[in-house]
């Protein structure tokens, strides 16, 4: 990927290990990076970000890099971990999918084949449409759920459920169904509140 596009990349990952492992790769092949992660304090935090905007080719990032940080000026992402929850992907896409943004965002989304995060990618993609949804839908899609769980609790059980009973395939079909019918209905809100504001505007 860090071959076919140009530009800066931001990497997202879940565990500090992961963040080491990349940065050695990265470094045997010749190409600069930095490690953003909980440990570093405010000043350790400043300098990696510093040193990225001068030119570093690569940040990688563990969860705390995923809200409150401003990287407009790159426009490529890579969920090296993919979260399993939906808005948590949104905050990392904001990162660089911002105000002041130039460039078409560019956004790699990595899982295993066979796998629960190649599934929760299918239901991103093509139940919930997250891809195409305008930031901040998403909670609004989740909204209509009409469940006490949240994303991931719901995944979660799903593939419980359908590991115990052997099927997998069906569970997760189930919860496919569940979150198109729950996009359908915000889109049909949606589509309300356009017709409401058209009629009731002065």
């Amino acid at each position: 990927m860090l071959d076919t596009f140009d530009g800066q990349f931001v990497i997202f990952v879940d565990f500090l290990a992961t963040a080491d492992y990349l940065a050695e790769g990265l470094k045997r092949r010749g190409i600069g990076s930095v490690r953003y992660y909980g440990g570093l304090d405010e000043q350790g935090r400043a300098d990696v970000l510093e040193r990225f905007r001068a030119g570093e080719r690569v940040l990688i990032a563990t969860r705390t890099g995923g809200e409150g940080l401003n990287l407009q000026f790159c426009h490529n992402l890579i969920n090296y971990d993919l979260p399993w929850n939906p808005m948590s992907v949104e905050q990392r896409i904001g990162r660089i999918h911002r105000l002041g943004q130039e460039h078409d965002v560019a956004i790699f989304n990595l899982s295993l084949a066979d796998t629960v995060e190649a599934r929760v990618i299918e239901l991103l993609a093509h139940k919930i449409r997250m891809f195409t949804a305008v930031l901040g839908e998403v909670d609004l899609i989740l909204g209509c759920l009409q469940s006490d769980h949240g994303f991931e609790e719901l995944v979660r059980g799903t593939w419980l459920q359908g590991l115990a009973g052997g099927r997998l395939n069906e569970a997760f079909e189930g919860l496919g169904r569940t979150l198109s019918s729950a996009r359908a209905d915000y889109d049909r809100i949606k589509t309300t509140e356009a017709i409401l504001n058209e009629v009731f505007e002065p």
